[in-house]
């Protein structure tokens, strides 16, 4: 009768069921593939947990008129870390890539676009 289930009489069903022998056993996975399992669950959620605190970064980012992503691919790589650094710590010179270490890729990069390096430097948009 709809309207009438409760777990009391679902419980009782499935004793029922039983009874017949109609339920098989549920399935187990040994020790092992269980734990490998409960691994990649976690590798999992810490992949999409990095995925959401990049996604956090690059909105900071681009709030504060930073175009960092025009210049670098990966924004958590080597290079896109260390120009943050930079930023963070108050570096404000469009030419402080050759003073810090910072790859000569993107430092001709940023040398045949002025603008782009004033801008990721300064904090300012495109002209």
């Amino acid at each position: 009768m709809p309207g009438r289930k409760t777990d009391v009489s679902d419980a009782g069903w499935l004793r029922q069921l039983h009874s017949y022998g109609l339920l098989r056993g549920s399935f187990r996975p040994e020790a092992e593939i269980a734990t490998l399992r409960a691994y990649m669950r976690q590798r999992e959620r810490l992949t999409e947990y990095a995925a959401a605190h990049i996604l956090n970064m690059q909105k900071a980012l681009m709030e504060t008129n930073l175009q960092l992503h025009h210049v670098v691919s990966d924004i958590t790589g080597a290079t896109g870390m260390r120009i943050i650094r930079a930023v963070v710590y108050g570096e404000r010179d469009p030419k402080f890539s050759s003073r810090s270490g910072m790859s000569a890729t993107i430092h001709r990069w940023t040398r045949s676009r002025p603008h782009w390096s004033a801008m990721i430097v300064t904090n300012t948009s495109l002209p």
